[in-house]
Parts: C-alpha cells; sequence; structure tokens
C-alpha cells in the first residue's frame, strides 16, 4: 500500500476509538447540561483541566521517547520495560500526594471546600491513564490496531454505560413512580456519578492491557532509562505547555472574570460548552497524531522523507480545513441539538475561533516533528513556553475587557506563534518540503466560504428547504473548485501511488 494510504487507513484504524470516544462524549453533553446546572459543569470543566495539567507530570512525555528509541531494532523490550517502571513509580507518589492535599489543590483552583472529595477520584483517573499509556503506545508501535480499539472502545462503552444509568435511566425510574431506585441513586450526587464512572471505565482499560505487563521489569536497564529521560525532559516542558495553553484558559477564567462566583461559573459553563463543539475538529487531529508519530520514526530513514512529511501536512490541512467549514455551516443546528439550553448560544464566536486554532495545532504537530527526529526537543520546549508567555498574558490583559472571548482568540494567537517560530527555528536544522500554495489555496477556499456565509447567511432560517441548500452550496462549491484545482494528485492518491 502507497504511504500516503497506508497512513489515512492508520489513523482510521487508530483513532478509530479516539474518535467514536469523543463523539460520544460530545453527544452525552446535552444529557450531562439537562442535568448539572451551567455553574456545576463550569466546575467539572475545571477540575478536568487538573487531570489535563498533571497527567504530563505522571507520564513523563515517556511515550514520545518510547517511539523515538523502541523504533531502533533489537531494542523495544528494553525500551518498553524502562518507561513503564519509571512512569509505574511516578504515578505512585503524584496519585498518593493528590490524596494527601486536596483541600489545597481544590483552593488553588478557586472552588468551594465541597469540591475536594473529587480530588481523590482524579488521583485515581490519573493513575490508571498514566500506567495504561505505555501499553497503548506498545500495541500502536506493534501494529495491533483492533487490540487497540477494543480496549479503548471497552472504555468508552463502560462510561456510557455508567452515565447513561444515572443521568438518564434512573431519573425515569423516579418519574415513574419506582421509589426503590433511592436506595442507589441520589440524585445530589450527579458529578460524584459522572466522575466516577470514569474511574471505572481506566479501571477496566488497565485489566484489559494486563497482558501486556508480563514480566515488564525483566528487561529493565538504568542506562535506557536514563537516555530516554533526558530526550523527555524537554517533552515534559513541551506537554506542560501544550495543556496549559489548551486547558488552563478555564482556570483563567474562574480567576479574571469580572463577576460574582455563581456568575463567572456560569460564563465559563458557556465556554466549556461552545470549546467542546470545536474538538470536532480535534477528534481527527488526535487520530492522526495516533498514527502519525509513530509513522514519522519508521519512515525517517528515507531519502526523501521531508517530501512525504509535506504532502502529509497538505492532507491535514484538506481534511480539517474543510471540517472547520462544516462545523461552522451547520453551527446553529450544533448548539441547539448538544447544548440545549438556550444560555449556550450566546457563546457561538467561541467555536469558531477554537476551530481555527485547532487547525493551526496541528500543523504545528506536522513541523514540529523535526525537533523529535533529530534529537533536539530542546527547541520544542523553548517554542513551547512562549506559547505559555502569550496564554498567560493573553488572559490576564484581556480577560477582564472582553470576557472568555480572550480566551478563544488568546488561543489562536498562541498556536499561530509556535507555528510560525517552529517553522523559523526548525528551518535552520532542517529542509522543509511544505507545500505552501496549496496550504494557502485550501485555507483560502474554506475560509472564503465561511466569510461569505456569515455576510450573507448567516441568521437566516435553516429550516426550510432554501437554507438546507444553500449549506450544501457554501460547503460544496469550495471542495469541487480544490478538487479541480488539484485533482490529478488526488487521483493519484485514491489510486495508491503516493
Amino acid at each position: 500500500m502507497a504511504t500516503i494510504r497506508r497512513l489515512a487507513s492508520d489513523t482510521i484504524w487508530y483513532g478509530l476509538s479516539s474518535i467514536v470516544g469523543r463523539v460520544i462524549n460530545i453527544l452525552l453533553i446535552p444529557v450531562i447540561t439537562a442535568v448539572l446546572s451551567t455553574a456545576v459543569f463550569g466546575n467539572y470543566s475545571t477540575l478536568y483541566s487538573l487531570v489535563g495539567v498533571i497527567l504530563v507530570f505522571y507520564t513523563l512525555r515517556l511515550e514520545t521517547a518510547y517511539f523515538r528509541f523502541g523504533s531502533e531494532e533489537g531494542n523495544e523490550n528494553t525500551v518498553y520495560s524502562s518507561a513503564l517502571t519509571m512512569i509505574y513509580g511516578s504515578a505512585v507518589i503524584l496519585s498518593v500526594l493528590l490524596f494527601a492535599f486536596s483541600d489545597q489543590v481544590v483552593a488553588l483552583l478557586n472552588l468551594t471546600s465541597d469540591y475536594s472529595i473529587y480530588i481523590p477520584m482524579l488521583a485515581i483517573i490519573l493513575f490508571f491513564d498514566a500506567i495504561n499509556e505505555i501499553p497503548f503506545c506498545r500495541l500502536r508501535l506493534s501494529n495491533r490496531p483492533r487490540r487497540f480499539a477494543f480496549i479503548k472502545l471497552a472504555m468508552i462503552l463502560t462510561n456510557v454505560a455508567i452515565v447513561c444509568f444515572f443521568f438518564l435511566l434512573c431519573p425515569w425510574l423516579l418519574r415513574q413512580g419506582m421509589d426503590w431506585i433511592h436506595a442507589i441513586y441520589f440524585p445530589e450526587y450527579h458529578l460524584s456519578y459522572l466522575i466516577g464512572a470514569n474511574v471505572i471505565s481506566s479501571g477496566v482499560a488497565f485489566v484489559l492491557l494486563l497482558p501486556e505487563w508480563t514480566a515488564f521489569w525483566k528487561y529493565f536497564d538504568a542506562t535506557t532509562m536514563r537516555k530516554m529521560v533526558i530526550y523527555s525532559l524537554p517533552l515534559l516542558i513541551v506537554g506542560l505547555a501544550g495543556i496549559v495553553n489548551e486547558v488552563m484558559d478555564r482556570i483563567f477564567l474562574q480567576n479574571f472574570l469580572p463577576y460574582d462566583k455563581n456568575t463567572t461559573s456560569q460564563m465559563v459553563g458557556i465556554y466549556s460548552g461552545n470549546y467542546k463543539i470545536a474538538m470536532f475538529i480535534a477528534l481527527f487531529t488526535q487520530a492522526f497524531r495516533y498514527a502519525a508519530e509513530p509513522f514519522f520514526f519508521q519512515e525517517y530513514k528515507r531519502k526523501d522523507s521531508n517530501v512525504l512529511y509535506g504532502k502529509v501536512a497538505t492532507y491535514y490541512t484538506i481534511v480539517s480545513a474543510f471540517g472547520f467549514l462544516a462545523v461552522t455551516l451547520a453551527l446553529p443546528w450544533l448548539q441547539d441539538f448538544f447544548l440545549r439550553k438556550p444560555s449556550y448560544a450566546e457563546g457561538y464566536n467561541v467555536t469558531v475561533v477554537i476551530l481555527l486554532a485547532n487547525i493551526l495545532l496541528g500543523l504545528y504537530y506536522n513541523i514540529s516533528i523535526w525537533y523529535k527526529l533529530q534529537d533536539k526537543t530542546r527547541y520544542g520546549m523553548y517554542i513551547s513556553l512562549v506559547g505559555v508567555v502569550v496564554t498567560v498574558l493573553g488572559n490576564i490583559l484581556f480577560i477582564r475587557g472582553y470576557g472568555y472571548m480572550a480566551s478563544a482568540w488568546t488561543t489562536f494567537a498562541c498556536y499561530l506563534v509556535m507555528t510560525i517560530l517552529c517553522f523559523v527555528i526548525g528551518s535552520r536544522f532542517y529542509e522543509f518540503r511544505l507545500e505552501w500554495g496549496k496550504i494557502g489555496y485550501i485555507l483560502l477556499l474554506t475560509l472564503g466560504s465561511y466569510l461569505l456565509y456569515e455576510l450573507t447567511w448567516h441568521g437566516q432560517s435553516w429550516d426550510g428547504v432554501i437554507g438546507q441548500w444553500m449549506r450544501v452550496v457554501f460547503f460544496a462549491v469550495p471542495l469541487i473548485l480544490y478538487f479541480l484545482y488539484d485533482r490529478k494528485e488526488l487521483h493519484r492518491v485514491f489510486r495508491g501511488e503516493i
């Protein structure tokens, strides 16, 4: 199978479960927001921003080091054992600390003290997710996509079943007069049920991955571990910076919005709900990363690897840009379907800006592979720290004046600056062969169509036949124009020649 088609196939296999999981999570949004108040949903989002930050310390970013050194012939067992041992030790220590200092963590998040009971639950989630990371990476590197997908889907189905039981079935049974359900169901504990579902699903994944733990300590090598840690330490900063750029906006909003605590939580809830709709592009980006990271390391020895990586960036842009257009054209309907409550409608522009930011983030992932391949991970750290500065300053300086839109535009600015810096610095060490003409044309078509829609049709009814057809026209015209522009190469890709 040709290389581009193989990457596309891997993206589908390795990303299938992630996409399904994220889609189901999005589908659960109306179920959750229909039960939780906007303020509680905002606090729930704030709690999970903590998970994103701390998970970087749990895994020490050794998953990238595993791909880098594990792809070398005859070295996988030693690399796997060393990485897994290191992560297990860090997971135990950090989970104990979270249990011990739960009150202080809640105070740091600017939440009320009654939320401290959820910190130990989050510590258990983090423990399981961290020690599951390297076994999942091994499945990807050893080309076992079906087992990977099976375990991920088992996690998803477990989580969905528990959430639906407590958020849909139990309330329905109560409405039918079946009071016996009070023995296991307490409406005031909905947030506990939601986080508890995550605890159990992460535990299910651990059980299913137990075969990958057989004698994991047998091949441990201190020298290999030291080499991996040196490689991954800058990536730890990269990962932490990435989480700050991606999820710390909720914490900034909690602390800098000029409202009382309840109104602030409502604003964070509106922002978070609309942010989640933008995750449609992030679904594809995550699937792409699952397939692309081992792919880039495996193909690096090719003489034309830089040309290949350039084409990969082009096709990533095609899919993400047309994904942006599809989501924005359907955004009024998506808001009504997923968020339900009218209070979320005012956050319309949050989704648009975050979609654009995610396209830039995907381009950054494509470009940033140079410092991972050439063992220059410290440059990734420098670039990411610049991104953190943009994120922190943008949120602190502008939230009070512009509300949650300041956080959305700061996210966009952060990824734009990081992408430009990564390309400029990387050009000193690596010969990029990016197809800027094609990338620019794709973005011109899709953004132009969106802006034309905003100027001529936004706010019009989508219910009639004309509204439905206008949506099709705004999407189909740029798609046809790009196909006509690049039809020869697209035919070669579909035939498996590239």
